[in-house]
C-alpha cells in the first residue's frame, strides 16, 4: 500500500495502487475447471435423451452428486476467497475520530470494512510478518492488532511500500499512535529477523511515544529524526517450548546445561523398512544371476554392490547420524563436553570464543507426485580455538522458517550471556 497522505499527528491515508488482475486471473483459471467440468456429463445426458422420463433415475443421481460436489467446491472457493482478502485502503483520521480499513477479496468478493473509533482504541500491537524467503529486512509486512476498551480485537495485515527496516516499522507505529492518542510503547521483540511493538493509551510502565516532526518517505529511508532503534530484545529461552530431537535434561545457565539427543529409532526403522527389501532382492539376484552361475566374479561383484552394498551403506549412514549425542556445559568444571558415540570433546571455557545460532535451509526436489519444498532448522554452535561444535539443533520445519528461529535464537542468546561470549546469528541461506 502506498502512503497518499501523511499529516503528522492529524491523518494518515494509505491505498493499494497495484493491479491484482494477474493474480486473480490465475485464481480464476484454477477454480474454473472444478465448477465447469461436472456440467459436461449432464449436458451430454440431456442432449442424447429422447424420453426424459426414462432418465429420471440417472438425472436424480447426477443431481445428488452435484449437490455434494458443489458443496465441497463452494466451501473451498469461499476459503480461498477469504484468504485472498487484503486491504485496499486504510484511513486514520484524528478529526473524524476513526481508524478505518477496507478489505476486499479476489474479484471484489468477501468485502469487509473495519472501523474502530479512536476513543475506544486501547492498544495497538504491530509485528513484522516476513514473506516467505530468507533475506533479512526484505519482504516485511505488518500484522496489526487493534484492541478496544471492551477487550474486542481487530486484526489485519498490510504491506507498506518501501517499509523494509525495523526503524521504519517503529516510525510507522509512532505515526499511527500520535494520531490515535496512544502515548506509551514497549518493544516486545527486536532481533535480527523479527520486531514487535505494543503501544497503549496509558504511559505508566511504558516509554513515551516521541513526537513526529515531518512526513515520512520510506522509499528514500526517511523517518522522523527522533526514531532510534533500541538494543535487541529477545524473550528468554523456554525449555518446554523447544522443538528439537535434543531433550533439555537440565537448563540452569550459570550452573549446568545438559542437552541429550537419544537414539533416533523411528528414523532408522523407517529407513530399514524402505531399504532392506532392496538389499534382500539384491542378495537373491546376486545368488541367482547368470554371472554367479557362469563364475564371472566382476559381474557378480557389480550386482552385489548395486543391489546390496548401496542400500546397506545408506542404512549405515542413517544409523550413524541417529546415534545418541550428549552436550554438557558445566560452570563448576568450566568445560563444554560434546559426547558422541566414538568421539568425546572437552573444551575449557578459556578456549571459547563465541556462540552462533545458524539457520540452515535444505532444498528438497520432491518426487514424481510431490512438488519441491524447503525445510528449516536452527543449529547452536559453540566456537573455540580448536574448532566449532554443534551442541543442539531444532527440528526440521517444512516451509516454516519462523518456528525454528523462535525456538533456537533465545537458547543461543541465553547461553552466550551466561558464558560471557559474543552471540551472532547467521540467517538461512
Amino acid at each position: 500500500m502506498r502512503i497518499l497522505q501523511d499529516v503528522p499527528g492529524r491523518s494518515l491515508h494509505l491505498q493499494e495502487t497495484r493491479s491484482l488482475g494477474a493474480q486473480f486471473g490465475c485464481l480464476l483459471l484454477f477454480l474454473a475447471p472444478f465448477w465447469i467440468a461436472p456440467l459436461i456429463p449432464l449436458g451430454l445426458m440431456l442432449s442424447g435423451a429422447g424420453d426424459l422420463s426414462s432418465q429420471r433415475g440417472s438425472i436424480a443421481g447426477l443431481l445428488m452428486f452435484f449437490v455434494f460436489w458443489y458443496g465441497i467446491v463452494g466451501v473451498t472457493t469461499a476459503v480461498i476467497l477469504y484468504s485472498s482478502r487484503r486491504p485496499l485502503r486504510m484511513t486514520l483520521d484524528r478529526d473524524a475520530g476513526e481508524w478505518t480499513v477496507e478489505e476486499r477479496g479476489a474479484f471484489g468478493l468477501m468485502p469487509r470494512v473495519l472501523s474502530v473509533p479512536l476513543l475506544e482504541l486501547r492498544e495497538l500491537h504491530l509485528s513484522t510478518s516476513r514473506a516467505r524467503g530468507v533475506t533479512p529486512d526484505v519482504g516485511l509486512g505488518l500484522q496489526a492488532k487493534l484492541r478496544r476498551d471492551d477487550g474486542r480485537e481487530e486484526n489485519f495485515r498490510l504491506v507498506v511500500d518501501g517499509l523494509d527496516k525495523r526503524e521504519e516499522v517503529m516510525d510507522f507505529a509512532f505515526r499511527c499512535a500520535s494520531i490515535a492518542g496512544l502515548r506509551g510503547y514497549v518493544i516486545a521483540r527486536n532481533d535480527p529477523r523479527e520486531f514487535e511493538i505494543t503501544l497503549g493509551r496509558e504511559v505508566a510502565g511504558l516509554e513515551p511515544v516521541p513526537p513526529i516532526e515531518r512526513p515520512c518517505n520510506y522509499a528514500m529511508d526517511q523517518v522522523s529524526g527522533l526514531v532510534e532503534l533500541p538494543k535487541e530484545v529477545i524473550p528468554e529461552f523456554d525449555p518446554k517450548s523447544y522443538r528439537s530431537p535434543f531433550q533439555v535434561q537440565r537448563w540452569e545457565p550459570g550452573h549446568e546445561v545438559r542437552l541429550f539427543k537419544p537414539f533416533q529409532a523411528a528414523a532408522v526403522g523407517c529407513m530399514s523398512a524402505f531399504l532392506l527389501p532392496f538389499a534382500g532382492y539384491g542378495a537373491y539376484a546376486t545368488l541367482t544371476s547368470q554371472h554367479t552361475r557362469s563364475g564371472d566374479p566382476i559381474g557378480n561383484a557389480l550386482v552385489g554392490v548395486l543391489w546390496v552394498g548401496v542400500p546397506l551403506i545408506i542404512l549405515g549412514l542413517c544409523i550413524w547420524f541417529s546415534l545418541p549425542v550428549l552436550s554438557v556445559i558445566d560452570w563448576a568444571s568450566r568445560t563444554v563436553v560434546v559426547a558422541r558415540t566414538r568421539r568425546t570433546r572437552s573444551i575449557p571455557f578459556d578456549e571459547l570464543t563465541s556462540v552462533e545460532s545458524r539457520g540452515v535451509r535444505t532444498y528438497h526436489s520432491g518426487g514424481k507426485n510431490q512438488s519441491s519444498y524447503n525445510t528449516y532448522k536452527v543449529q547452536t554452535w559453540i566456537h573455540a580455538h580448536g574448532g566449532a561444535e554443534v551442541i543442539t539443533e531444532t527440528e526440521d520445519m517444512r516451509e516454516d522458517p519462523s518456528t525454528p528461529y523462535r525456538c533456537g535464537l533465545p537458547l543461543g542468546v541465553d547461553l552466550a550471556t551466561a558464558l560471557g561470549l559474543e552471540h551472532r546469528y547467521t540467517d538461512y541461506k
